[in-house]
C-alpha cells in the first residue's frame, strides 16, 4: 500500500465537509451507533456521501471514512480494520483496544487520545500527529508511521517490531519497556539510548 496522495487544503476540506451536510451527518451517525454495537450495515450507505474531487486511492480493498472525524467519541474495543481514515481528526477519543489492522491512516490527526493495547499492525500511517496520546501496550507491528509527528506520547510496553518511523518528529516520547527490534528511527535518533535513559531515571535494570 505504497500509493501516495497528497491533498491540497481545498481537498481536504472537501472530504472533511462531506460529513458536515445532512447525509454525511446521518451516514457518520450510523458509523457510530454501528461500531458500538458491532453491525457493519453503515458501509452500504458510503455510496451516500457526497462525491468529492480527490478520489479514494485504494476502493477496492478499503472502505473510505477519509476526513471524517471521531472527536469527542468513546469508541473503546470497537474494529476499524482495512478502512481508509486518512485526513481524520481524533480529539479528546477514547480507543482503547480498538482494532486498527491493515488500516489507512495517512495524515491523521490525534490529539490527547487514548489508544491504550491498541491494535494497529501494518497501518499506514505516514504524515500523521500524535499529540498528548496514550498508546501503552499497544500492537504497531510493521506499521508505517514516516514523515509523522509524536509529541507527549506515552507508548511504553508497545510492539514496534520492524516499525518505520523514519523522517519523523519524535519528542518526550515514553519508550519504557518498549519493543523496538527491527524498527528503523531517525538517524539522530537513538532509540535504544532513549529507552536505557528512561530506565535509569525510573531506577530500573536494563535489559
Amino acid at each position: 500500500m505504497d500509493r501516495k496522495q497528497e491533498l491540497s487544503k481545498t481537498e481536504i476540506n472537501e472530504l472533511r465537509g462531506r460529513w458536515e451536510s445532512p447525509e454525511g451527518e446521518l451516514i457518520r451517525q450510523a458509523i457510530l451507533d454501528g461500531l458500538k454495537t458491532k453491525s457493519y450495515e453503515w458501509v452500504e450507505m458510503l455510496s451516500g456521501l457526497p462525491t468529492v474531487k480527490a478520489e479514494a486511492p485504494f476502493p477496492e480493498v478499503l472502505d473510505d471514512l477519509r476526513g471524517i472525524s471521531f472527536s469527542g467519541e468513546r469508541l473503546d474495543n470497537i474494529s476499524l480494520t482495512f478502512v481508509d481514515l486518512s485526513y481524520s481528526v481524533f480529539e479528546r477519543c477514547s480507543l482503547n483496544r480498538v482494532r486498527l489492522q491493515g488500516s489507512k491512516l495517512s495524515h491523521a490527526s490525534f490529539k490527547i487520545t487514548r489508544l491504550n493495547h491498541a491494535d494497529m499492525a501494518q497501518v499506514v500511517a505516514d504524515h500523521s500527529k500524535f499529540e498528548s496520546c496514550k498508546l501503552a501496550g499497544a500492537s504497531l507491528l510493521a506499521a508505517n508511521f514516516s514523515h509523522s509527528s509524536f509529541n507527549r506520547v506515552d507508548m511504553r510496553k508497545s510492539i514496534l517490531i520492524d516499525c518505520k518511523f523514519e523522517h519523523c518528529q519524535l519528542a518526550n516520547i515514553n519508550l519504557r519497556d518498549a519493543n523496538i527490534e527491527g524498527a528503523r528511527f531517525p538517524a539522530e535518533f537513538d532509540a535504544r539510548a532513549h529507552i536505557k535513559k528512561q530506565q535509569e531515571n525510573d531506577g530500573s535494570p536494563s535489559p
